[in-house]
């Protein structure tokens, strides 16, 4: 005789087995599909994922916090510079337009030129490729260094560049460790602002116009 089937809510299903010589039936199961191996692997790959993409975000979060925090060091350091810029180094930055040839036939190396020019050519140089470290290592934003220095760092670095090339081929010459890269972080500096285009910058900024009427115009009392 068979043994009645479970009911329609049986979590198995149940199989009688006789064996030849009438002993006890045995009873097999079939597991649920929810517990199937395919099944723990699909959630073991959507748990892997999901790992991994919370680690990526942990570490790109991380970083994020890590750069702001140095380029909120180096504000103090940036501002300072501003204001040598705008300060003590305008009086080299005026010497350098003033008396050093724009197109020289033949331009001696920025440590050869006269006492006179040799110092303010070397502190704008020496000043620019200072900010341009700022600029490539992400402390300072290049829009902002694009705004502030305007045209003026490109004008003196075509003012100067045949000094510096000069100058690069003195240190070659001479053996000196690292002298092809003598202010190349001038040279990024500049490249980066020409990339920006600071003409471009301020034609965003608002402007006054003369016509616009003044505080309280029109106003009825």
């Amino acid at each position: 005789m068979r043994k009645p089937r479970d009911g329609p809510g049986s979590a198995t299903v149940a199989r009688i087995a006789e064996t030849a010589d009438g002993s006890v039936p045995c009873r097999t199961e079939r597991p649920l599909l929810g517990s199937s191996p395919v099944t723990i692997s699909v959630a073991a790959l959507v748990v892997s994922i999901a790992s991994a993409l919370f680690a990526a975000l942990a570490a790109r979060y991380t970083a994020r916090q890590a750069h702001q925090a140095k380029v909120a060091n180096a504000f103090p350091a940036v501002i300072d510079m501003f204001r040598e810029y705008r300060g003590p180094l305008s009086t080299a930055r005026s010497r350098v337009f003033d008396l050093i040839d724009e197109a020289p036939e033949t331009a001696p190396p920025l440590g050869d030129l006269p006492p006179d020019l040799k110092q303010p050519a070397i502190a704008v140089c020496h000043f620019l490729d200072n900010l341009g470290v700022l600029v490539a290592e992400g402390l300072m934003d290049s829009e902002i260094a694009a705004r502030y220095l305007g045209d003026t760092a490109i004008a003196l670095w075509m003012r100067l560049l045949p000094y510096i090339e000069a100058e690069r081929n003195r240190r070659l010459a001479s053996g000196i460790p690292g002298a092809a890269d003598y202010l190349r972080y001038f040279e990024h500096l500049v490249v980066t602002l020409e990339d920006i285009n600071p003409e471009h910058t301020r034609l965003r900024l608002k402007r006054w116009h003369s016509h616009r009427p003044s505080p309280g115009a029109g106003r009825v009392n």
